[in-house]
This record gives structure tokens, C-alpha cells and sequence, in this order.
């Protein structure tokens, strides 16, 4: 089929034996650790209306126990973590947010990005070019700085066909060792005649990551 699959169920990563317990979002916070946002309430469904109970506003069932004024909010800490190094970024400080890009923390590097692309500094683009042409992976293949540089340099308007170095580096890296890498290039380069071809050298379509080949053929 078209999904992924897993070779055994991996559960949940977090639980309890609390019946109004029911947490509905997670996201890595800037200090690198797992936020969890629990809605705390005994009824999460809100229809349909079981016999016996009217439905009120928002199609959902009256029902005495449903709370509707607490929550809870939990940070799951890794003991062993190491602190993130970044506390704050300035969006008039190019280089350190440049430095951020290479956060282990992606809520850094995805602010970081944002913040480049808002400052709209043209200048930034040869430090981003270090970053692109960096063809070391981690310990899963990723090189998830040279992705934020590529999207950096989409976001500043420079991959559209006048700022020829740029797009030089862009398909330089449809050859990057990382898969995800590759992907972006593709994703971020303009669909002209020059990267099509360039795609085909590249040989996108025998690519072993069937991700980076779908990207090609969008």
C-alpha cells in the first residue's frame, strides 16, 4: 500500500491509569524536551448524543461530568538530555541565527529559518551555501541543517532564476548523501528545463529512497 508500516506495535509513548486522562497534542518545546498538552476530561467524544442525553452547542452531548475548565500540561524530561545551548535568538543577528540552523533542537532551526527569511538578508546566502555543501549525515542519514539552508534560500527569493550560484548550490545538493536533502533540493528548485535535466544526470529516478523519487516526479 501507500503508508508505512511498523514491524511490531510500538504502544504509546505516554499513559495512565487516570480515566479523565486524555492527552490530544505533543510538541518538543525550545528547552528540547516533550510537551504534552492533556485535555484532562472524562468524556472526549462529543457525539453522537448515547439515549437518554440531549445534544447542546457545538453538536455535543449535555453530559454533568464533562469539564469544560481544567487541563493539565506535562514536560517529559530525559534525564540524560543535554540543555540546549540556545535560550533566545535575535532576528538582527544573522550569524547566530545562522548557527541556530544546526540546532539539535528542530523548534530552534525552524525559527531560526523564519526569522532569515523575515531579516530578508541576501548576504546570509554564502553561509548557507557552507551548510548545503556539508555532506555529513548523523547516525540515521539526516543532515537536517543543509534542509533548513535549502528552504532558507527558497524562502529569500534566491532560487528563482536570476542568482545563478544559488541554484548551482541547490542542485548540487540533488547529489547529497542524505535522502532528505535530495528531497528538498528537488522541492525547493524552480521547474525549468535547466533542473529538469539536471534531475535526470542526478539519476533522481533510480533514487534507493522512493520519497525523493516521488518529489521528481511531482
Amino acid at each position: 500500500g501507500s503508508s508505512f508500516k511498523e514491524s511490531e506495535d510500538g504502544w504509546n509513548f505516554v499513559t495512565s491509569a487516570d480515566d479523565w486522562f486524555g492527552p490530544i497534542q505533543a510538541e518538543v518545546g525550545p528547552d528540547g524536551n516533550v510537551w504534552i498538552l492533556d485535555w484532562y476530561n472524562f468524556i472526549i467524544q462529543h457525539n453522537p448524543t448515547p439515549e437518554g442525553y440531549e445534544t447542546g452547542k457545538g453538536n455535543a452531548y449535555i453530559n454533568p461530568i464533562r469539564d469544560s475548565l481544567r487541563g493539565r500540561i506535562y514536560s517529559i524530561r530525559y534525564k540524560k538530555g543535554k540543555e540546549d545551548k540556545i535560550v533566545s535568538l535575535n532576528k538582527k543577528n544573522t550569524d547566530g541565527l545562522i548557527r541556530a540552523l544546526s540546532s539539535p533542537n528542530m523548534f530552534w532551526r525552524t525559527t531560526a529559518q523564519r526569522l532569515l527569511v523575515e531579516q530578508g538578508d541576501k548576504k546570509a546566502a554564502d553561509k548557507l551555501y557552507q551548510l548545503i555543501q556539508n555532506t555529513t549525515v548523523d547516525e540515521v542519514g539526516l543532515n537536517a541543517p543543509a534542509i533548513h539552508a535549502l528552504w532558507t534560500l527558497h524562502g529569500l527569493h534566491a532560487l528563482e532564476g536570476d542568482d545563478q550560484k544559488s541554484l548551482r548550490v541547490a542542485i548540487g545538493a540533488l547529489k547529497h548523501p542524505a535522502a532528505g536533502v535530495r528531497r528538498a533540493a528537488i522541492q525547493v528548485l524552480p521547474a525549468t528545463e535547466e533542473v529538469s535535466k539536471a534531475i535526470m544526470e542526478a539519476g533522481i529516478f533510480e533514487d534507493k529512497d522512493l520519497r525523493v523519487v516521488l518529489a521528481a516526479v511531482l
